[in-house]
């Protein structure tokens, strides 16, 4: 029924910082309104308007040697950021040095052009598991929830906000269980190595000549250098030998 309804910009309000976009999405048998931020459009040199446009960052920490992989959780964000975008809609990836926060590379990416399978996400896995919370979420009542989910597991808890949580039996008071999380020191841990990409070719890879994910060729050697050493305690005569006479 919602896209049989003729819409009125007149009934629509603009945001005051941010501009958005509602796209309706069909889900399993769920119908979405699904509103996302709007962060550029791209235009023709007439002015007419092409498609919508997701940025995304990607810092990179190897610039020497190439630009890294996707981890999972940037894949999904930049896959599921272009999937409830309107349909033709581009992902601008920028890749930027972390030292020197140069601009590397940009790539401008259709959705069928985000996945790879070298990184181990996939898209029927986590869509089932959100169309799961959202169908159970549409039968609880109105109310503050919480989602819970623990690394390598697929299945997610829901819990439910209570205003007197001591009251109630088998209530989590949040709240006293972590405020002291904060004051506790944190440990510095050394972030998991990215695979490098040999697939994405860098303008300096191409200046150079190199091939990416490799390092430099060793400087050549010297040619060696003849030099006579003298014994200790003898000096040199550059001058002709003097003869002795004979008396």
């Amino acid at each position: 029924d919602l896209k049989l309804c003729q819409e009125s910009l007149q009934d629509y309000s603009r945001p005051d910082r941010h501009n958005v976009v509602y796209s309706l999405m069909s889900f399993g048998k769920l119908l979405l309104l699904v509103r996302s931020d709007l962060q550029a459009v791209c235009r023709s040199a007439g002015g007419h308007f092409k498609w919508f446009v997701h940025v995304r960052p990607k810092l990179e920490y190897q610039p020497d040697f190439g630009v890294e992989q996707l981890t999972p959780g940037e894949m999904c964000r930049e896959w599921i950021s272009t999937y409830i975008m309107p349909p033709d809609s581009r992902l601008v990836r920028v890749r930027i040095n972390a030292f020197t926060s140069e601009v590397m590379l940009v790539e401008q990416l259709k959705h069928n052009q985000i996945l790879d399978h070298r990184v181990p996400f996939s898209p029927g896995t986590s869509m089932k598991m959100l169309l799961s919370v959202l169908e159970k979420v549409q039968s609880l009542p109105v109310g503050q929830f919480l989602l819970t989910h623990n690394p390598g597991d697929v299945h997610i808890c829901i819990h439910q906000g209570v205003d007197a949580p001591a009251s109630r039996k088998g209530a989590y008071d949040l709240h006293s269980s972590h405020k002291l999380a904060a004051t506790e020191p944190v440990k510095e841990t050394r972030p998991p190595w990215v695979p490098l990409d040999p697939s994405i070719i860098l303008p300096q890879h191409w200046q150079n000549w190199r091939v990416p994910a490799t390092f430099e060729p060793r400087p050549p050697n010297p040619p060696p250098t003849t030099q006579r050493h003298l014994q200790p305690g003898k000096k040199k005569n550059k001058g002709k030998k003097k003869k002795t006479k004979q008396t």
